[in-house]
């Protein structure tokens, strides 16, 4: 899958809280890097098991293999997504052309 113009810049985010003048902790989410990709809603929520953990994913993106923690976030177009699974299998097609899946949850 080679990058085209089918393929947008998505944002990575970490989060780093803060705390209010009421000491309560406040999530503060940045930008930690870049990743040229795709997301694409899935049709129904997608059900696959990992690890024996049964998750529920509404959209994958699909990009370039790099570095995504499940504590980071992914946001795009104003909108934010909670990384469920990251998978890169090295038998796959994806990864042999260096790309990988993002399993994702839409939260706002």
């Amino acid at each position: 899958m080679p990058i085209n113009d089918k393929y947008v810049t998505i944002n990575i985010q970490t989060n780093t809280p803060t705390y209010n003048s009421e000491r309560e902790e406040v999530d503060s989410w940045a930008t930690t890097s870049t990743v040229q990709g795709i997301i694409i809603p899935l049709q129904g929520n997608k059900i696959f098991i990992n690890d024996k953990r049964t998750l529920l994913a509404d959209s994958l993106m699909t990009c370039a293999i790099t570095t995504i923690l499940n504590t980071q976030r992914i946001n795009y177009n104003s909108l934010n997504y909670k990384i469920l699974y990251v998978e890169v299998d090295p038998r796959s097609p994806e990864s042999f052309d260096r790309f990988m899946k993002v399993w994702l949850e839409y939260v706002s």
